[in-house]
């Protein structure tokens, strides 16, 4: 939570942040900051912006007429925006981690830029993206996950989206049924060469009736252990509400 310097938490009458954000932060909202709390006179405010960075720009710029305003944001964007940190660790969960995609041009400016997130990560993974869509039959995902399993290879994540006709339909699928999935999957690329990744994507395309390779990259996750939240964490939050 940041804001400008000579603010203080009791005088915060709106947060600002992406409406994520302010949603899993709700608890620390809703017992530290007085305005907050259902007893308060004036109650606090929350705005949805864009963006966390957004929020910290707005919250900068001022023009709040009821009071003083915070942002939810990063150090960075709070450092950018010449905000003073008023407290940190506020989620909810305090393993809550958001994934963040950057895309540019592969020639491109950016491209000679290093990422700007996270900076405390000591080795980056290989990863590979792809979607897949498959036959409505028993063993179809079974089928298909291994040809992963077979070759020791990590799957990290499956997701899966309903199949959309028209437009948004895959080429060569013109029929689609109610819980027709397309199935996306990221998966770990080795680090050895031994895997022959054109035997991999003929035995995935066996088993598929259609899929796009989203190729690799490198992903940047923390593995930080989980540990219970500690008695007297949720005691003192409770006490609050």
């Amino acid at each position: 939570l940041c804001g400008r310097p000579d603010v203080t938490l009791a005088d915060v009458r709106y947060v600002l942040s992406h409406p994520n954000i302010l949603g899993a932060c709700s608890a620390f909202l809703e017992t530290r900051i007085p305005a907050g709390s259902p007893q308060a006179l004036a109650p606090l405010d929350l705005i949805s912006t864009i963006s966390t960075t957004e929020a910290a720009r707005k919250v900068r710029n001022g023009g709040f007429a009821l009071g003083a305003a915070c942002a939810i944001a990063t150090k960075e964007a709070a450092a950018k925006h010449e905000l003073s940190v008023l407290a940190e660790d506020i989620g909810n969960d305090a393993f809550l981690e958001t994934r963040y995609i950057l895309f540019h041009l592969r020639n491109g400016e950016a491209s000679k830029v290093p990422p700007p997130f996270p900076r405390d990560v000591q080795n980056a993974l290989q990863k590979r993206s792809a979607c897949f869509a498959l036959s409505n039959e028993p063993g179809a995902i079974f089928k298909l996950l291994a040809c992963w399993a077979l070759r020791n290879i990590d799957v990290l994540k499956v997701e899966t989206r309903p199949l959309a006709l028209g437009l948004r339909a895959p080429p060569s699928l013109t029929k689609a049924r109610l819980w027709d999935y397309l199935f996306y999957v990221d998966y770990a690329v080795p680090a050895d060469k031994e895997i022959n990744e054109a035997r991999l994507w003929d035995a995935l395309s066996e088993f598929s009736l259609w899929h796009r390779d989203f190729g690799a990259y490198s992903s940047q996750v923390t593995r930080a252990e989980k540990t219970p939240q500690e008695w007297s964490d949720m005691i003192d939050l409770m006490t609050k509400s």
